[in-house]
């Protein structure tokens, strides 16, 4: 095969691997907030690498600034080349994406099952949503008409396992970032009333792991950005568990048996928590 040239440059060839059967296990990665320091954010990229994910779904800020066009190469591109030379990176877009002065650059390097910037498909037997946090979910908006219909479409009642992705958590406590309140009335009763498995959100910079009404909520924003010490709690859900580190999550489902595990892996691969869910 020859590679693609622009300008006497010479494309990389890389290769990836189609959405498997309904009935086959699979594994995916979820990570968020890999701005600001490239090093970090490429320590994290090889300990993904090593992890061997399908896919990985990205929780948003993947830059400092989404409207300056060379952030996108010194704190994405860059750091992320190896991984993106053989695994789809599905993205949904953090506060930092709307930041700078040029155009919404996200939106000419991701190409999006929507044109609207909240989405949903299907992989294997699971089903994932992704939402835009920064764009308004309230009752009466579009983004909530299309969840409403999302969460009672064919596809979504077809699926095993169903597990939304978006930016702001309504559960977490660091030195930054406290609970989302707006996500808390508008979109936490519709995970629970529609039977969401499992959600996963960035913006807090570590790794948070809480649970409310059944359903796990975790922050995965150890990307790459400059890291959060955690706070202390006095409103529940309280946290289960926590940890300032640079790290993704690792999400094995595993169909014949029933079960979905998620694991928090930190650079070095070690498992920083743990937890499994089964049907």
């Amino acid at each position: 095969m020859k590679g693609a040239f622009s300008g006497g440059t010479a494309a990389s060839i890389g290769a990836f691997t189609t959405a498997p059967a309904s009935d086959r296990p699979l594994r995916f990665v979820v990570y968020g907030d890999s701005r600001t320091y490239p090093d970090a954010h490429k320590a994290v990229v090889q300990s993904i690498i090593d992890s061997r994910p399908e896919i990985v779904l990205h929780a948003g800020d993947l830059v400092t600034a989404g409207r300056d066009y060379h952030r996108w190469g010194t704190e994405f591109f860059e750091p992320a080349r190896d991984l993106l030379s053989t695994t789809p990176i599905v993205p949904v877009l953090g506060n930092h994406e709307y930041g700078g002065t040029g155009p919404l650059w996200f939106s000419y390097f991701f190409d999006l099952p929507s044109d609207k910037t909240w989405y949903a498909l299907t992989y294997g037997n699971t089903r994932l949503i992704a939402l835009d946090t920064n764009v308004s979910y309230c009752p009466g908006s579009p983004q909530h008409d299309w969840l409403l219909a999302e969460l009672t479409s064919s596809p979504y009642r077809a699926a095993t396992w169903h597990i939304v992705f978006f930016h702001h958590p309504p559960f977490t406590a660091t030195v930054r970032h406290r609970d989302d309140l707006k996500v808390q009335n508008h979109l936490v009763p519709l995970f629970q009333q529609h039977g969401v498995d499992i959600a996963f959100q960035s913006h807090s910079h570590a790794y948070e792991r809480y649970v409310h009404n059944g359903i796990p909520y975790i922050v995965t924003g150890g990307g790459g950005g400059p890291l959060y010490a955690l706070a202390v709690e006095f409103i529940p859900p309280f946290r289960q568990y926590g940890c300032s580190a640079y790290h993704h999550c690792v999400v094995d489902v595993d169909s014949p048996a029933g079960t979905l595990t998620v694991r928090a892996v930190g650079t070095a691969g070690q498992t920083i928590d743990s937890m499994e869910l089964r049907k």
